[in-house]
């Protein structure tokens, strides 16, 4: 008997992880679409997405573009934001900031910067102020872009980050040891949870995730410590965004909306 209860208790959190939640998601659109990278939607309905060195933004037959020749490919884009767009060009140490028109209103170049910066992440925060991750000392900061002032954040990070994403208020990231952290605009640097291994990330919350891995899509609760496969008909993709409950899957020639209801 004794062994007959050890065999089930081995077995039952073998059992449980296989019982993982499925969320179910329904397609609402497709549209075809030329581009290197999608970056996602507003809330105005404005699809902005990458092709070659051009930056767009796009409604219907409305379309406005930027491009920086000298600045070569965008590493990477924030439009948190729709009335100040973050361009950053990662080679170049430099951020670009944009009107809703994509007109250039500022331009930073973090390495004539009397501050010695060499910076790996950044994303729009409050106060006319951008989060960023100095790789010099290893630490989060809040770059003043009007006063031309930067106050570090918190003690030097001991580890690579591997997947970022800012807010306003606050600034998320996992580390190569797969260790959730967020870091509010005061400096308080908080442990979340360590998470699956996962090549992309969109952040929900202080406690969702979405996660991609082998070109499946996950949502992981820390508060619940659980993982839940989400329903998707793409075989491959490149990318995604998480917005409103609204899933967006981008392949290299179209973007598809799902409805999604997130636990």
């Amino acid at each position: 008997m004794k062994k007959f209860t050890l065999a089930i208790l081995f077995l039952l959190p073998i059992f449980l992880f296989g019982q993982e939640q499925i969320i179910v998601t329904q397609a609402i659109s497709a549209e075809k679409i030329e581009a290197d990278l999608f970056v996602g939607f507003d809330n105005f309905g404005y699809l902005y997405y990458t092709k070659g060195q051009v930056f767009y933004k796009k409604k219907g037959a409305e379309i406005y573009q930027f491009k920086n020749v000298s600045l070569g490919s965008i590493t990477r884009v924030d439009i948190i934001n729709p009335l100040r767009i973050v361009l950053f060009y990662e080679p170049f140490n430099t951020v670009i900031l944009l009107d809703n028109q994509l007109n250039l209103t500022k331009k930073i170049s973090f390495s004539e910067n009397s501050t010695p910066m060499v910076i790996s992440a950044t994303g729009l925060a409050s106060q006319n102020r951008l989060w960023i991750f100095n790789t010099i000392n290893q630490q989060i900061g809040l770059y003043d872009f009007n006063k031309n002032v930067v106050i570090h954040l918190a003690t030097p990070l001991n580890d690579k980050v591997l997947h970022y994403q800012s807010e306003i208020n606050f600034c998320h990231w996992i580390n190569a040891k797969n260790q959730w952290f967020t870091c509010d605009i005061y400096g308080k640097i908080s442990f979340i949870a360590t998470v699956p291994e996962c090549e992309a990330v969109v952040f929900i919350s202080n406690s969702k995730i979405v996660f991609k891995k082998n070109n499946q899509l996950y949502l992981f609760d820390s508060n619940l410590t659980t993982t839940s496969i989400i329903e998707i008909d793409k075989k491959t993709f490149d990318n995604f965004t998480v917005k409103d409950q609204n899933l967006t899957i981008f392949t290299n020639n179209e973007i598809s909306t799902y409805k999604i209801i997130l636990p």
